[in-house]
């Protein structure tokens, strides 16, 4: 396993556990969710961890290429603009999860889809459609 495959395969493990009590226990972790995002303090330290977090995706792989690299890149990205933005805004994190998470049937749906996503990651990194070639 390369260490691309296991980025990937970690991230999503990550997610699906964050996920996985949410499509079972909506309304509780909605209000345990509901505590965290309405510190900007702690919002600020999540901003800075998804930060590096990013920095971590893109040190391994950077470029937009063809295959499931482009995985990579695109979570990579994707955590250092949230990172950012919750590094900057952190009071936006609490109004858009009051605007959206305000209901359990929708927190139920956002938590299967993440579910389905991460297991999708998880398919693409152990059976990659592209041979696995680290492009520099």
């Amino acid at each position: 396993m390369t260490t691309p495959q296991f980025l990937v395969i970690f991230m999503a493990v990550i997610i699906a556990a964050f996920m996985l009590p949410a499509t079972i226990y909506p309304t509780k972790v909605r209000k345990v969710l509901m505590d965290f995002v309405s510190d900007s303090k702690v919002m600020r330290l999540t901003g800075f961890i998804t930060l590096m977090i990013g920095f971590v995706f893109l040190s391994v792989h950077y470029k937009f290429t063809e295959g499931w690299f482009m995985t990579i890149s695109i979570l990579g990205w994707i955590s250092i603009v949230k990172g950012l933005g919750l590094l900057w805004f952190p009071e936006m994190a609490n109004n858009l999860f009051k605007e959206y998470y305000n209901t359990d049937a929708f927190f139920r749906g956002a938590g299967i889809v993440t579910l389905l996503v991460s297991i999708g990651l998880i398919y693409i990194a152990i059976y990659p459609l592209a041979p696995v070639v680290m492009y520099y």
